[in-house]
């Protein structure tokens, strides 16, 4: 499927991008069916809500690193959405992993995968990572959440999504562009 690059980054880093899996009129759509269904910042429980959820999460690239992340036999949990408008702040740095005491298993148990609806910039509030954080399997401490020591925004064009594993320290960047 071409992912070897990609894999060797979320091994490595914690996360990475997969690109053009699908064409802009299917984006567009997904977009839009967002927008109709969030209530303020975003809508949770989407899979059962329109077909367009089920055929996002369905990606042969997407159930791979999926697969290649947490294992075979992976579940999936959630299907959210998030609308981000002009000053929406940050939400804060952490990992995922809220149900798991530290130290994190060595094996990642969980896999984020965010679908740039629009173009992902820093300024228009896109996740900020830690690369190689993950690797701390835990937490980050007050300061570590003060400093974002290392932090880069994961920018990216429309169409693309963003992955990450549960252990990685990642927050976003307060959006500050017009409109959602």
């Amino acid at each position: 499927l071409g992912l070897r690059d990609n894999c060797r980054q979320l091994a490595e880093q914690g996360w990475t991008v997969l690109h053009g899996v699908r064409d802009s009129n299917f984006n567009a759509s997904l977009r839009q069916r967002i927008l109709n269904l969030s209530r303020g910042a975003g809508a949770n429980m989407l899979l059962h809500k329109d077909p367009v959820f089920a055929t996002a999460v369905l990606l042969p690239q997407l159930l791979a690193l999926a697969e290649f992340s947490v294992g075979r036999g992976f579940l999936l949990s959630q299907v959210a959405a998030s609308v981000r408008t002009q000053n929406s702040p940050a939400i804060g740095l952490h990992a995922d992993h809220n149900w798991l005491p530290a130290p994190f298993p060595a094996h990642n148990m969980l896999m984020t995968a965010c679908w740039a609806c629009d173009e992902y910039t820093q300024e228009g509030g896109a996740t900020l990572v830690i690369p190689g954080s993950a690797q701390h399997r835990r937490h980050p401490d007050n300061e570590e959440c003060k400093s974002l020591k290392g932090a880069i925004p994961i920018e990216c064009p429309a169409g693309s999504i963003a992955v990450w594993d549960g252990n990685l320290w990642h927050s976003n960047y307060p959006r500050s562009l017009e409109g959602e």
